[in-house]
Order: structure tokens, then sequence, then C-alpha cells
């Protein structure tokens, strides 16, 4: 019976380790740059992304929905169409930043309730912008039944060329790949790391590789580094 006994012991300890193992595995940060983003309604945007992606948070409300609905619709939007959804969609930011409303609970407001709320927050609207909302909305909806309750979703490296209206060489390609791989080992022991891309140089994040993890690339990594930090430059700047 103690044999028994023991026996089932050392069972549930072998258990509790593989189970912590897989966890260890599964909780670790990796994103990958051959991967697809996929498009949030929430935030009406493709950087729906963890902190540990180079893409985090680096999004356009108006570019991203633009690629969206050129996937969807499978045509595109007149020039007329497309800088008066972009004056629109520029509201939403500025009502989305200065309120506590997310991008998809404006999108849900009536005309008069949108009317209000740019009141409420000192943004000047006109006529036009109010039937460019209420064509947004429409054309929403539109979307979302096209898509029948599935997700959108894009190869990242399709992403940055449709922004950027560039073709990536198989050399930006592993660069981008390389910054990646090198990134999300920032967040592997400190999962709380954050690196501001928008503010922050090569350099900086050359130093933190260097400090955090003991990473100090070859002269050959070097350039692919600064061929994937000035990518993502364009990309914020865009």
């Amino acid at each position: 019976m103690k044999k028994l006994t023991g026996l089932i012991l050392v069972g549930i300890l072998v258990l509790l380790s593989g189970c912590g193992s897989n966890e260890d595995i599964i909780n670790e940060p990796t994103a990958v740059i051959y991967e697809n983003l996929y498009y949030g309604w929430s935030g009406m945007s493709y950087s729906n992304t963890p902190n540990y992606d180079i893409l985090y948070q680096i999004d356009d409300t108006y570019l991203d929905f633009i690629i969206l609905y050129e996937k969807i619709m499978e045509t595109d939007l007149t020039q007329e169409e497309k800088i008066a959804y972009e004056q629109v969609l520029d509201i939403v930011d500025q009502l989305e930043a200065d309120s506590l409303y997310r991008h998809s609970q404006i999108i849900d407001l009536s005309s008069k309730e949108f009317n209000d709320l740019c009141e409420d927050n000192s943004i000047t609207v006109t006529l036009v912008d109010i039937v460019t909302f209420n064509m947004l909305k429409e054309l929403i909806s539109e979307m979302k039944i096209a898509l029948n309750s599935q997700s959108s979703s894009i190869a990242k490296l399709s992403y940055i060329e449709i922004k950027l209206e560039i073709t990536l060489s198989n050399e930006d390609k592993e660069a981008l790949d390389l910054l990646q791989n090198r990134y999300s080992d920032l967040f592997i022991d400190n999962p709380n790391y954050s690196f501001d891309f928008k503010t922050k140089t090569l350099e900086d994040l050359l130093l933190d590789f260097e400090s955090n993890i003991g990473y100090i690339p070859t002269d050959d990594e070097l350039i692919e580094l600064e061929t994937a930090y000035d990518i993502l430059q364009l990309l914020i700047n865009e």
C-alpha cells in the first residue's frame, strides 16, 4: 500500500512538473513577422497585437480601414470618398483620445449623439461630416455582413507593403524577422519591458539588447537591424 501511495505521489509530481513546463512554453513571448494581423473592430485597426510585437500600436485608423474595405469588398473607394472618410475617421480618433469612448462605441452612436459628443469635446463638424458619418456606419455594417462574423486577417509583410506602397525584398523580410526575434527576447525575463519606437532610436534599442539580454549584433546583423528599424520608422511616420 505504501509503495502504491508513493507511486501515485511521484506521478502527481511528474504531472505538475509537466504542466509547469507547458505553461512556460505557452507564456513565452513570441511574435513572428511571417504571421497575420487581425482587424479589431473595437479599436478599428490591424494593430491588435501584443506589446512584444514590433508592430504593436503602429496603426492608422483611416489607412487600416481602407485596407480592410478593399480586402473585403474587392473594390476601391473613389478619391472623394477616401477624403471624406479620412476626415470623419480623424474626428473619431480625436474623440477616442479625448473621451471614454472606444472607436466602435463612437461608430455606434446616432448622428445626434455623435454631433453632441463632438460639441462636448470642442470639435467642429459640418453637415457633410454628419452625412459621411452615417455613410461610414452603413459601410461598416455591410462589411461585417460580408465577413459573416469571421475575422479579417492580413499577412504582416503584406500589411507593411500596402501601407508603404513598396515591395519588400528578401533582405528586408529577413531584417524584420531578426528585429522581431531579438525584440521578443527582451520580454522573456521582463514581461513589463517597454520600448517606444516612435520616440527612441536604434541606438537606444541596441543598448537595451546588450544590457538586458547580452545581445551584441555582428556587423551584418547591425546592417539588418538598421534596415528593419528604418522600415518601422516609415510605418510610424506614414
